[in-house]
């Protein structure tokens, strides 16, 4: 079975997108699957109607989207599957992507190519469910349109892992704690370290354009770029503060907790 984990933090707008994102998925997959849903926040915010189709948790939280953390919580408190897909909730699922999944049996990367598309594209699809025949892609830092990324920021948006190997490897580092955007790296550096490759699928996916986006700690994000230097010295240090201080631990952020 596949889980797919979504962490979410609501918004209103970011929440319209992820309701046709749910659809689509519910929609279309052909073998046995699970929607997982970690939410965080003060209250919970995602409607009944959502929480009855899924697996859900919800987490007190205060403060910058913890993307890693969120991860982390939802893969090794509720998904039950032998196969994780970690996806964003702006993330829309391409009809050849739910054929090739059938397929897909290690950590690999959910896609072959990404297209960014923009509003006018992205509304067209809310309203009428499906791509225009010419969808229009986002201009913003130039190759931020359609790509085939390569390396470590291949392996953001879409991956999948077995869950067995997730836990071995002790999941994505929390040390990209109140941020996002250095975590997929940050995880790459983690399995490359472990030696293990991601594969790629060969299907597109879209990005579904929206205005939001969270505030980016890039002292933090960084980090993903020293990693790639450590040491053995280095990645000692990194599992052994794993092991005293734990991960995945989903009352981290409890309100009476001096950490917030």
């Amino acid at each position: 079975m596949i889980s797919f984990i979504f962490p979410w933090k609501h918004s209103e707008e970011r929440f319209i997108l992820f309701d046709v994102i749910l659809k689509n998925i519910l929609d279309n997959m052909k073998v046995d699957f699970e929607i997982c849903i970690h939410e965080a926040g003060d209250e919970p915010k995602l409607p009944d109607r959502i929480k009855d189709k899924c697996n859900y948790l919800f987490s007190p939280f205060q403060g910058i989207f913890s993307r890693a953390w969120m991860m982390n919580v939802g893969i090794k408190h509720i998904c039950k599957g032998d196969m994780i897909c970690m996806i964003d909730t702006d993330i829309l699922l391409s009809k050849e992507w739910f054929e090739e999944v059938k397929n897909v049996k290690n950590y690999s990367a959910g896609f072959g190519r990404i297209s960014y598309l923009d509003k006018k594209s992205t509304d067209y699809y809310i309203t009428k469910g499906i791509l225009p025949k010419k969808f229009g892609l986002q201009s913003k830092s130039g190759p931020r349109s359609s790509k085939i990324p390569k390396g470590p920021k291949g392996c953001g948006a879409c991956t999948f892992i077995p869950r067995d190997l997730y836990l071995k490897v002790k999941g994505i580092p929390e040390i990209f704690d109140q941020t996002w955007g250095g975590e997929d790296v940050g995880f790459f550096r983690v399995m490359n370290y472990n030696g293990y490759s991601p594969t790629r699928m060969e299907s597109p996916v879209y990005h579904l354009y929206h205005q939001f986006t969270t505030k980016i700690n890039y002292e933090i994000k960084n980090i993903s770029k020293q990693m790639r230097t450590w040491s053995r010295n280095d990645w000692n240090k990194y599992y052994k503060d794993v092991s005293i201080k734990g991960w995945g631990d989903k009352n981290k952020y409890e309100y009476s907790n001096n950490n917030i």
